[in-house]
């Protein structure tokens, strides 16, 4: 990739959708963690940093996967300012939290500067999606439910597989919008599988008497209608943001239940 990629190259990547977007992700990465949490207060200082620092790294990821697609690179003093700013957030909420915290989202951001220096190998790989997903739909939650001092049983994260399957099929979902080697199909097989894994864990959660069989009927049609409703839109971010909001919906159906 020889040449950079600049924001001002297409209108449907303006600030505003790109901001809007990333702070909707940012919502559905925590919203179970926000259920499931106990005697903890909502907006504290380490939950607010970690909103903006998700924020951030959303919009790195849609211009990384986009400059992707147009074999473009987003410049190095811009990715450096990026990598400035996210320390700042890193080192902040190490502060206020815990240093294993901090390290956890540490590997993050190495996860995303591969992603950023190895763009034409990594971006293809099974193992990046698989990565967003687990700590979109997983550690980041975990961030909210787990105490500083770790009081807590492990079993109190069981709930946390639902999100990280159905994140794993919107990341291979969004990562198929963006190959360029012709794998898009697989992709595209490998979000159903994660998807009829989701459809799994909810059936289990139901059979515990977690919810009502009626629940887990609504869960399973706002999953089908995950892929259902991309083909009402043909642009890739029109397509995140709506499959952004259909997470946002199915997570508060299944996790208002604990």
């Amino acid at each position: 990739m020889n040449y950079t990629f600049k924001l001002n190259e297409a209108n449907r990547l303006s600030i505003g959708p790109m901001m809007l977007m990333a702070f909707t992700q940012a919502i559905a990465s925590l919203l179970p963690g926000l259920f499931l949490q106990s005697g903890k207060q909502l907006f504290t200082t380490p939950f607010i940093l970690l909103v903006f620092y998700l924020i951030l790294s959303n919009i790195s990821l849609t211009l990384l996967r986009e400059g992707h697609r147009r074999h473009k690179h987003i410049s190095i003093p811009i990715y450096g300012l990026k990598l400035v700013v996210s320390a700042i957030f890193i080192l902040n909420f190490i502060n206020k939290t815990t240093l294993q915290f901090g390290l956890l989202l540490l590997i993050y951001e190495v996860i995303q500067l591969i992603a950023y220096l190895k763009s034409e190998v990594y971006q293809e790989m099974f193992f990046f999606p698989l990565m967003i997903a687990l700590f979109q739909g997983g550690i980041f939650n975990s961030f909210l439910i787990i105490h500083p001092n770790y009081e807590l049983k492990l079993t109190a994260l069981l709930p946390l597989s639902f999100s990280v399957a159905l994140w794993l099929s919107v990341e291979f979902l969004a990562q198929g919008f963006y190959l360029l080697n012709g794998n898009k199909g697989r992709f595209g097989l490998y979000s159903v599988g994660a998807s009829l894994i989701a459809v799994i864990i909810s059936f289990a959660f139901y059979m515990t008497g977690a919810f009502s069989l009626l629940v887990f009927f609504i869960i399973l049609l706002f999953i089908i209608g995950l892929y259902v409703i991309l083909t009402y839109f043909q642009d890739n971010v029109q397509q995140l943001f709506s499959m952004t909001i259909m997470t946002i919906i199915i997570e508060i159906v299944f996790y208002i239940q604990f």
